[in-house]
């Protein structure tokens, strides 16, 4: 919720709940909406910078503007961004997606984050992926530290050294 990203001490938050689960940080993936980040991107930013002191990871997700999403990445001290169901969707289909998608993952390779991608089902969006760079991708996972079966990863070396996983290999 937005909320809990602008009008609450997310690092204590944090602190608080890996306190309670018995887990350290670094094991925890906070998914941010790009939506909240365009509401108060200064404010997100502080936080986001808190957050991550922690060793906790934060992923950028429903990214829908276009160019003007990449700049977030430059902007924000982010772990990850995902490219989301439709535009996965879109990749065989649309030439325009497959740029986007490529644009993404060398901007986020200047910014050591790591991109992976929702909803890969099919070969042919699967193909696109790995040749666009992303380095992991999911038929149904919410992060890349889901790693049960079915969890794929390409064979992109600078991108897999950041992801320091262990995954299968996107066919």
């Amino acid at each position: 919720p937005e909320g809990l990203w602008l009008d609450s001490d997310l690092q204590a938050c944090v602190a608080q709940a890996c306190q309670s689960a018995g887990q350290p940080a670094a094991r925890l993936d906070l998914l941010l909406d790009e939506r909240v980040v365009a509401a108060r991107p200064d404010d997100i930013a502080v936080q986001l910078q808190a957050v991550r002191e922690t060793g906790a990871r934060v992923t950028l997700v429903g990214l829908t503007r276009g160019a003007g999403s990449l700049s977030w990445l430059a902007r924000l001290p982010l772990t990850a961004v995902r490219v989301d169901a439709a535009r996965v969707h879109d990749l065989p289909l649309r030439e325009t997606a497959h740029v986007l998608v490529r644009a993404l993952v060398q901007l986020a390779a200047e910014h050591r984050q790591l991109v992976w991608a929702e909803a890969a089902t099919t070969p042919s969006q699967r193909r696109a992926l790995r040749d666009a760079g992303v380095v992991w991708a999911h038929a149904g996972a919410s992060s890349p530290s889901d790693e049960g079966p079915g969890a794929e990863r390409a064979v992109a070396a600078p991108a897999a050294a950041l992801a320091r996983r262990s995954t299968a290999t996107l066919a």
